[in-house]
């Protein structure tokens, strides 16, 4: 096995870290504009992020290969978000708003995994330059960070196919691989595109445009950082609830989709299996849930019930994690609907976290399968998405990463009960960091203010290994990784 090019890695780090500048300089911009106390922090952070990422690039400029392999594409982006969410850190840290480095680095890695998961106790006291910075390292995280890198650097030379693989899952790699940066480019875009509609139809109501900015940013990106310390209920706006749910439904979706939808191939978004299966969970569980708040008179009127059932349910399902009404309140069947529908979360290739549905749909279907040969030794039924036969070895993989999604919960959980809290708040937020969703029940319904440092980093780990699908970072603990 040969060594790992570790200047490559370095150089693609480097840039990523001079990309990130862009966005602090807007951030900065935005805090003048505001003419808030926020420049300082933040210039503080433009100049570290600009020596970290030369400091990077230094090291790369004796990279003895442009060749990237399997190990430096895993290792990069891994190295790529820890290095991004210590820089997102510090202007939390340099401007006081966070007390301890633990609660920074977490409010940094929620953002930029887009778990929207905050230890803030109110943020409308924030300076606009911080709360924009909030939402901004959401929207870098919701398309990846990795893939901006490839559309804007030319630092990663050519071979960045497995990078790219490693970062967005669920698109059809091999289709696009040969013009990797220019899909890169589009899907950037589009993404762009969705951002700047959202806003305008935010602005149709009374919402300042800086608010719709920020909302704008934290939607489509299914991130779920607010603004405000209310949740949505108080605005009451149908139009302003069905508009966020549209658009957490499009971040969920598979962004190559919305990508050929936007070329008018629209029948193929809704063609998609996995995209049919997600709808239905929605429509399914929100509807159910609505029935249990009319018929448990939490919410007696059945159009008030639809509405705060399907916002809920969507925001959930997408991870973005806006928090419409006091949910703790609806009762135990509602907890299990919200847990199952945090567990499946959205669909691969979309700015979702979680196990993702197709996973779900494969697991579902393999199911009756082995009944029916358990009946039948001999049947031969090939399990099929989309019309096509799934071959065994994807079917075993997904029974891996199921393995390695339960197994991280129930650590995650052991670690937290073991700091003293209760089963419901450890478990489920184990359950929401992992699945990148935010919210939790029990003690973390609202925020994770009253967690532990120690906790606070049990879950910023359990964030960063479901936003990159687990494998990729738990490689990095296996000796056989680093072996030559």
């Amino acid at each position: 096995m040969r060594r790992i090019n570790l200047p490559f890695v370095g150089s693609i780090v480097g840039g990523i870290c001079l990309i990130e500048c862009i966005f602090l300089l807007l951030s900065v911009v935005v805090s003048l504009l505001m003419r808030d106390h926020a420049v300082a922090p933040l210039l503080i952070t433009l100049g570290c992020a600009l020596l970290v990422g030369l400091g990077f690039l230094w090291f790369g400029r004796r990279k003895y290969s442009d060749k990237l392999g399997r190990r430096e594409a895993m290792l990069a982006v891994s190295m790529t978000w820890l290095v991004v969410a210590l820089i997102g850190m510090i202007p939390f840290l340099v401007g006081g708003y966070l007390p301890r480095f633990s609660n920074a680095l977490f409010e940094s890695v929620s953002g930029f995994t887009t778990t929207g998961a905050s230890t803030f106790t109110s943020v409308e006291h924030l300076p606009k330059g911080i709360l924009f910075w909030r939402s901004i390292i959401q929207w870098q995280g919701g398309i990846g960070v990795v893939v901006f890198s490839l559309a804007l650097s030319p630092v990663l030379g050519k071979d960045i196919g497995l990078l790219y693989q490693a970062e967005v899952t669920g698109v059809d790699h091999d289709r696009f691989m040969p013009r990797i940066k220019e899909v890169a480019i589009r899907l950037a875009a589009v993404y762009t595109l969705l951002t700047l509609v959202l806003i305008v139809l935010l602005r149709l109501t009374p919402i300042p445009l800086f608010d719709a900015s920020c909302i704008a940013l934290t939607c489509i990106s299914t991130g779920g950082f607010s603004i405000y310390d209310q949740p949505f209920e108080v605005i009451n706006s149908p139009y302003f609830e069905t508009i966020l749910m549209i658009f957490m439904v499009i971040g969920s979706l598979n962004m190559t989709l919305i990508y050929f939808a936007f070329k008018g191939q629209v029948k193929q978004l809704f063609k998609d299996e996995q995209t049919r299966w997600f709808l239905g969970i929605i429509f399914v569980t929100a509807i159910l849930v609505s029935i249990h708040l009319v018929i448990n008179q939490i919410q007696p009127h059945l159009g008030k019930a639809l509405r705060d059932s399907f916002f809920q349910i969507v925001s959930l399902i997408s991870t973005t994690g806006y928090i419409y009404a006091d949910y703790a309140s609806w009762g135990p069947f509602f907890m299990l609907c919200g847990l199952f529908v945090m567990f499946v979360c959205g669909c691969a290739g979309s700015t979702a976290g979680g196990f993702k549905v197709i996973r779900f749909v494969i697991m579902s279907k393999t199911l009756p399968k082995e009944i029916a040969h358990r009946i039948s030794p001999n049947l031969v039924a090939p399990l099929r998405i989309n019309g096509k036969s799934v071959p065994d070895e994807a079917v075993y993989k997904v029974m891996g990463f199921f393995f390695g999604y339960i197994a991280l919960i129930f650590l995650g959980t052991f670690c937290l009960t073991f700091t003293g809290n209760d089963f419901i708040s450890a478990g489920t937020a184990s359950v929401a960091a992992i699945g990148n969703v935010g919210p939790a029940f029990g003690n973390y319904v609202f925020n994770f203010s009253s967690a532990s440092s120690f906790d606070l980093l049990v879950l910023s780990f359990l964030m960063l290994a479901g936003r990159l699908e687990l494998f990729t970072v738990l490689s990095l603990f296996a000796p056989a990784f680093w072996r030559r």
